[in-house]
């Protein structure tokens, strides 16, 4: 029998949150400006931001071609104003649900 110490799986997600937890110990003197509200501010929503990025890229990297609907979003935004903009920003989002849905590596159909 192996008495060698084992870790535990733990899910992707919440060693992405240890990270992000540990990105705040690892300040020095943290436990100090913790206490100053805008600082305490500041380093939360540095945390959210990583935390989201970070699921975000793992998340479309399983997704062949989940990147390719941003890109299509990003040159949209960057068109001028206009009624034929709008009607094809809600094309575009119609087409994402649309197609999530065909995805077969997303619902494993």
């Amino acid at each position: 029998m192996d008495s060698r110490p084992t870790m535990d799986p733990r899910p992707l997600l919440e060693l992405n949150v240890q990270q992000a937890i540990a990105s705040i110990l690892q300040k020095p003197g943290w436990w100090i400006k913790w206490h100053e509200s805008k600082i305490r501010e500041k380093w939360l929503s540095e945390v959210e931001l990583q935390l989201l990025l970070r699921t975000f890229e793992q998340s479309l990297m399983y997704w062949p071609h989940g990147r390719d609907p941003l890109v299509a979003l990003d040159e949209l935004l960057k068109e001028r104003d206009g009624a034929n903009k709008h009607d094809r920003l809600r094309n575009w989002l119609q087409g994402i649900v649309i197609d999530f849905g065909k995805d077969e590596t997303v619902t494993g159909w």
